[in-house]
C-alpha cells in the first residue's frame, strides 16, 4: 500500500520544502494555477539519499488573455508582444458547440520541455525559413484542459499578426507563412496542410491575416532573401 502523497505550498518568494522520511525514488509535481501554463515539464522523478537533498524548480507564466466562448456567442483574444506589436484571434458566434474558456500567449518556454507543451521559438525553423519572432500559443478548456491542437472550431476563427518594417530585415516579405508545431513528429508544418483556410498579406500594413480552424502553437516564419545570410540556432540532437 503506497503512503499518501505530501504536499506543500510555496512561501512569498516561491520556496518549497518536503521533509521526507526515508531515502528513496519520489516524483515532485508542480500544480498549475488557472490563467498560468507550465514553462518547465510540471512532474519530475528524483532520487534522494539521507546525506544529500535535491532541488527541483518548476516555471510557470501567465496567458496574456483569457476569454469565455459559448455556443452561439463571438469573442476575442490578443497580446502584445516585447515590440508592441498585436497577435489578436476574433471568434464569431457558432465556433464552439459548448462552453469554452480559450487561453491566449505570446510562445515562449523551454525547447527541451516537450511534456509541458512548452514550445519556443528557437526550435529549428522549418526548412528554407527564418524565425521573425512572432508565435502563439491557443490552449482550451471543455470542463477541464484539452490537449494541443484537440479542440477543431465549428467556424474558423479570424487571425490577425502584426509585424514591423524591423522584423522584414533580410526577410522576403511575401513569403510570410504561418506554421503549426506537428506534436507527432515534432517539427513545424504549413498549416494549410492541418486546415484549409485563407490567408492575405498587406504588406503596406503590415498585417498577416489569416483563419484559425484549432488550437495548437503557431508561428510566422520568412524566407531570406536572395544573398542574406541568417544565421540559425545550432540544433542538437541525441
Amino acid at each position: 500500500m503506497s503512503a499518501p502523497p505530501l504536499t506543500q505550498t510555496t512561501v512569498t518568494n516561491g520556496s518549497y520544502l518536503f521533509d521526507v522520511p526515508l531515502a528513496g525514488t519520489y516524483t515532485v509535481t508542480g500544480t498549475q494555477q488557472a490563467g498560468w501554463f507550465p514553462s518547465t515539464s510540471p512532474s519530475v522523478r528524483i532520487t534522494t539519499t539521507t546525506q544529500t537533498g535535491t532541488t527541483v524548480n518548476f516555471g510557470f507564466l501567465r496567458y496574456a488573455s483569457i476569454a469565455p466562448l459559448l455556443p452561439g456567442s463571438g469573442g476575442g483574444l490578443s497580446f502584445l508582444n516585447g515590440q508592441g506589436d498585436t497577435t489578436l484571434l476574433s471568434f464569431s458566434s457558432g465556433a464552439v458547440n459548448a462552453a469554452t474558456t480559450l487561453y491566449l500567449s505570446n510562445l515562449d518556454g523551454s525547447a527541451s520541455a516537450r511534456a509541458s507543451q512548452a514550445i519556443n521559438l528557437d526550435l529549428e525553423p522549418p526548412e528554407g525559413y527564418a524565425n521573425i519572432a512572432h508565435g502563439f500559443r491557443l490552449d482550451a478548456e471543455q470542463g477541464g484542459w484539452l490537449p494541443p491542437s484537440d479542440l477543431f472550431f465549428d467556424v474558423p476563427a479570424a487571425l490577425t499578426i502584426e509585424y514591423s518594417d524591423a522584423d522584414m530585415e533580410g526577410i522576403d516579405e511575401s513569403s510570410l507563412r504561418l506554421f503549426a508545431w506537428d506534436w507527432e513528429s515534432e517539427t513545424w508544418v504549413d498549416s494549410t496542410e492541418a486546415c484549409l483556410f485563407t490567408l492575405q498579406l498587406d504588406m503596406s500594413a503590415n498585417l498577416f491575416t489569416a483563419e484559425l480552424c484549432q488550437t495548437g502553437r503557431y508561428a510566422l516564419f520568412g524566407q531570406p532573401q536572395a544573398g542574406f545570410v541568417v544565421y540559425l540556432p545550432m540544433i542538437m540532437r541525441p
